[in-house]
């Protein structure tokens, strides 16, 4: 389009004419122009003054689009809570109104935060905690966790609540989909020997670099008497 300045020029023309004219639609395209090619706060308030102007018609393909670049743009400034409103509604407003790359562009971008937010949520497990989800993820039962970690019942019933409440879910049905997240490599996990949950490795020990998460079988039976 030449030169910055042209361009702004350009946009800015667009947006009077618009403005004389009197359609929102028209506005609301002519603001979206302006903050694509404005950076910083001033471009993101372009943005939401353009989210803000369509949201006032029944131009979805156009409340779309915005909602996307708006999002795209929060999200490369680090603001994730409102980079996941405007992409959900983007992904939203692009499914209503039959524009699928809109919906598919938003999806990814909704992926991205997900795979952060869970991947700070999970390192905020303790090792246990995150040993009990990854195997309660695998569809292991409560009880089968219990016999295999050689711990009661009502201890994996209190790490899974810990893990839910720290994962921001809701239950089991929830943690499949982080079963690999929870599998993977915990640096800085104690071996098994040293100093406990939390606590220092023994002498002569080596950090973990690996989450252990052991096979876990249901007795088919009850136990012998010791």
């Amino acid at each position: 389009m030449g030169r910055p300045g042209q361009a702004h020029d350009l946009m800015d023309e667009e947006f009077e004419r618009a403005v004389t004219w009197g359609s929102p639609v028209a506005i609301g395209r002519a603001q979206r122009g302006r903050g694509a090619i404005t950076g910083g706060e001033r471009g993101l308030a372009l943005l939401r003054e353009s989210a803000a102007t369509l949201e006032r018609t029944a131009h979805v393909l156009e409340q779309a689009r915005t909602s996307l670049l708006l999002g795209r743009r929060l999200l490369t400034a680090g603001r994730e809570a409102e980079a996941e409103h405007r992409l959900t509604r983007a992904r939203d407003q692009g499914l209503r109104c039959g524009a699928p790359w809109i919906a598919d562009r938003a999806g990814r971008a909704l992926h991205t935060i997900a795979g952060s937010q869970g991947a700070d949520a999970v390192a905020a497990l303790t090792r246990t905690e995150r040993r009990v989800a990854a195997l309660a993820a695998r569809g292991t039962s409560n009880r089968a966790i219990a016999e295999g970690l050689e711990v009661s019942a009502r201890a994996v019933e209190k790490h899974l609540t810990r893990a839910y409440r720290k994962l921001r879910i809701d239950g089991r049905a929830e943690l499949a989909p982080m079963a690999q997240l929870l599998a993977q490599e915990c640096p800085g996990t104690p071996a098994r020997g040293g100093g406990g949950e939390g606590g220092p490795a023994g002498p002569g020990t080596e950090p973990n670099r690996s989450l252990p998460v052991p096979p876990v079988t249901v007795p088919s039976g009850p136990r012998p008497q010791g």
